[in-house]
C-alpha cells in the first residue's frame, strides 16, 4: 500500500464511509461480540491461521462475526417473508383491496429481494462457511454445533440453491414474471 499523507478530516470521513459502503454497520457496535465469543481469545496456538484470515479481511472463524450486518439483513428478509405469508396473505383473502399489494410484495420478495441477497452475499457466505468448516480448530469456541449447522446451510445455499435460483430466474421470460 502506498504511504500517502492525508489530513485528519479525510481519514475520519473514510473511517465513517467505509463501514457504510461495505455493510459493516453493526461491527463497530459490538453487538455480535457480546453474544458470540471471538476465536482469538482461545486460539493462541493457532495464531498463524488467524493471521491468514485477517489477510482475507476477516477477524475470526465465527460466521456471525464475519457476516455481521449481512446476517441481520438476511434475518430481516426472513422476517419479511413471515409477515407477508402469515399476515398479509390471510388479510388479502379476507379483504379484496389488499390483494394487489400482497401480489406486489410477494413478487418483490422473490424476484427482487432474494436475488439481491444472493448476489450480494454469495462470496461472504461461501468464504465464512469455508473458514469455519475447514480452517477452524476443533477446540475453538467457534466450532459449536449450531455454527457448524449454519455453515453447512450457508454452504449448501451458495453451492446449490443460489446458482439454481439464478438460472431459473434468468431463463424465464420477462412477460411471465
Amino acid at each position: 500500500m502506498t504511504n500517502i499523507a492525508m489530513p485528519a478530516n479525510v481519514i475520519m470521513l473514510f473511517n465513517i464511509l467505509i463501514p457504510l459502503v461495505t455493510f459493516d454497520i453493526l461491527d463497530d457496535l459490538g453487538v455480535f461480540k457480546e453474544v458470540f465469543p471471538d476465536s482469538e481469545e482461545d486460539s493462541e496456538p493457532h495464531m498463524d491461521k488467524i493471521r491468514q484470515i485477517r489477510d482475507l479481511g476477516y477477524s475470526s472463524f465465527n460466521i456471525f462475526l464475519n457476516n455481521g450486518t449481512f446476517m441481520v439483513l438476511t434475518g430481516l428478509y426472513f422476517l419479511k417473508i413471515a409477515i407477508v405469508l402469515f399476515i398479509l396473505k390471510p388479510l388479502s383473502v379476507l379483504y379484496e383491496p389488499l390483494r394487489p399489494q400482497y401480489t406486489k410484495l410477494k413478487n418483490s420478495l422473490f424476484f427482487s429481494d432474494l436475488l439481491h441477497l444472493c448476489r450480494d452475499g454469495y462470496m461472504e457466505y461461501l468464504i465464512s462457511s469455508l473458514l469455519l468448516l475447514y480452517f477452524a480448530p476443533l477446540d475453538s469456541v467457534d466450532n459449536q454445533p449450531y455454527m457448524v449447522i449454519l455453515s453447512y446451510t450457508c454452504l449448501a445455499l451458495t453451492i446449490i440453491f443460489m446458482p439454481v435460483l439464478s438460472f431459473w430466474v434468468f431463463s424465464k421470460n420477462l412477460n411471465d414474471i
